[in-house]
Formats: structure tokens, sequence, C-alpha cells
């Protein structure tokens, strides 16, 4: 058995982990919803004054549908893509049945997008048949809302069902004043095109146990959870990750547990093999934890957003996720 206060990490299934202390709990939901969007989508009737329309089946569900709690706050974080086929038919002009056949894709069905998106799509399709695609494309948005909206409140009433809670939101603090910028130089980048770069160190004072800081950074569901989306880390020298989505990847160089982390880091839209480097430094401070952010090699024109996505994605996705305020130092 382990000591009463240690963190206990158990991977049951894919992306299903446990966490015990009082510290968070994350589970996988993506097979209840792949179950759920499949069991809605079957044979459902799409209302048209000219033509008969069924949405036949989900052909595929696939993404990620996870959701964190810790100390009553929960957070849902999802992806989902739905791949839907359709049927109709209907009276051409000359009194003929047209009938035709597709699929409906709908994606960014996302905790961090405001509206999922709707493809219609028609097999062999021709000026005779294109009015279907047409026709279906007209109807079948509600349909769709309805349904997703559904299985998302679902989602929600079987958290709660199971004992999750919700708390109140996290008090929005003043925004910390930053450390001043350093000047750009120039590099030659791992593609052997010559980048200007500039590189910046920011030191931030998180109210928070060192141990539960440097443990969320470096746990993916963690990371998952204050950033809003899917993340992966492999916590090994030479380990790959991708956070936001795949946005930014890079490798780990060095891991110094609660002491220190060394990583080659890009965002995607950066020139290729173009990495930064970024190094963390942790100590314990002030009854808190003090991380030392060294970010160089940064592309110029890309600094701003690089700069201030730190303190957008994770010093305030820390802080408004978990509670544990912060300050620049």
């Amino acid at each position: 058995m382990e000591r009463a206060g240690e963190v206990i990490s158990m991977y049951i299934s894919r992306r299903v982990m446990v966490k015990y202390d009082n510290y968070w709990n994350q589970k996988d939901l993506f097979p209840w919803c792949q179950n759920q969007f499949e069991s809605k989508f079957k044979n459902i009737p799409v209302p048209s004054a000219i033509a008969d329309f069924k949405i036949e089946r989900a052909e595929s569900v696939t993404g990620s549908m996870i959701v964190c709690n810790r100390k009553g706050k929960t957070i849902f974080v999802f992806d989902v893509q739905l791949k839907l086929d359709w049927s109709g038919k209907a009276s051409s002009s000359d009194g003929s049945e047209v009938s035709g056949k597709g699929v409906i894709i709908v994606e960014n069905i996302a905790n961090d997008e405001d509206k999922w998106k709707i493809v219609v799509r028609i097999e062999s399709e021709t000026s005779q048949n294109r009015f279907l695609k047409e026709e279906m494309n007209a109807k079948v948005g509600p349909i769709i809302d309805g349904i997703v909206n559904s299985v998302l409140e679902e989602m929600k009433a079987k958290i709660q069902e199971e004992g999750a809670k919700a708390t109140s939101p996290a008090k929005i603090e003043p925004v910390p004043v930053k450390p001043p910028e350093q000047k750009p130089k120039v590099v030659q980048s791992a593609s052997d095109s010559s980048v200007s770069t500039r590189s910046f160190v920011q030191k931030v004072l998180f109210e928070a146990p060192l141990g539960h800081l440097y443990q969320t950074l470096t746990d993916p569901a963690g990371v998952s959870a204050f950033t809003g989306a899917p993340a992966r880390i492999d916590n090994h020298p030479g380990g790959e990750f991708a956070i936001l989505d795949g946005a930014i990847r890079g490798t780990q160089v060095e891991l110094t547990p609660q002491k220190k982390i060394v990583q080659k880091w890009r965002f995607q839209t950066w020139p290729d093999n173009h990495f930064s480097n970024v190094i963390w430094n942790f100590a314990e401070e002030r009854g808190g934890t003090l991380i030392t952010l060294t970010q160089t090699d940064v592309p110029a024109g890309d600094y701003e957003r690089t700069k201030n996505g730190w303190e957008r994605f994770f010093w305030k996705g820390l802080r408004n996720t978990f509670g544990w305020s912060f300050k620049y130092q």
C-alpha cells in the first residue's frame, strides 16, 4: 500500500488515470461518447418538404473526451469528429424519382470551439441529384445540433451523478507586471536558413506546492486540463511531447524531478526543423514555487505570440483551473 498523501498514478485503460491525495482525478469518457453517438444517430429522419431523408448511422466517431476533477472543480476536455451516412430520395421536375446517398462530416465538437462544422457530401454528384445534397445541407443542421447538444448535456449529468461537484470559478487577479525583454540575435536554424531570433526569461511565483505544480506540468492529463486541449508527453530524455493538440511539439532533453526541465520546443508554424530551447527551473520560495522559465532562439516574427502564450495558456490556465494564484518576480 502507498502511504497516505502520496500521488499514485494508475493507468487502467487508454488515457484513464486516477490520482489520489485529494489532488485531481481524470476519467476517459470517449468509449461512452462513442457509444452515445452511435446509438443516437441510427435511422434519424430529416424533415423536408421536397424529399425523404434520413441519417442511416454513425460510420465513425473519432477524437477524445476526458473529464478532470480537482477538489470539486470539473473540467471537460473533448474534441470529437463524426462521419454520418445519409440517404434521400425525391421526385425530379419530370416526375421521375431521384435518389442519393453520402456522408455528413461533423467537426470541431470541442470544448474550445463555439460551433461545430457540418459538411454534407453526396456520392456520384450530378446536376440531377445535386439538389438532394443542397436540401440535406439546409435541413440537417438542427437535427445534428440537437443530438450533439443532448450528448454533451448527458456527459455533464453523468459526471454529476458520479459525484463530481462544480466549484465557483477562481477569482480574477490583476494582470501581473511582465519582466523586461531581451534584444534579438540572428542564429542559423537546423534547416540551414538564417532566422532572426529573440530570447526571454519569465520568473513566476505560484502559490502552489512544488510537487503538485511539477506533477501537473509534466502530466499529459494535467496539461490537457489547464490548456483545454489534448496533450501527449513522454517524460524521459529523448521523449516527445505535443501540447495544444499538436500546435506545439518538441523533445525532452533533461528532466530532474522538481528541479529542472530542458526541452527542444517549437510551434508547428515555425521554419522547418527550427527549435527553440526552453529551460524550466523550479525552486521552493516563500511557501510557494518559483518557476524560472528561459526560452532562447525564438523566431523574432513570432516572439510576441510565443512570450504571451506562456501567460495565456500556462500561467493563467493553472490559476483558473486549479486556483493557484501567481505573480511575476
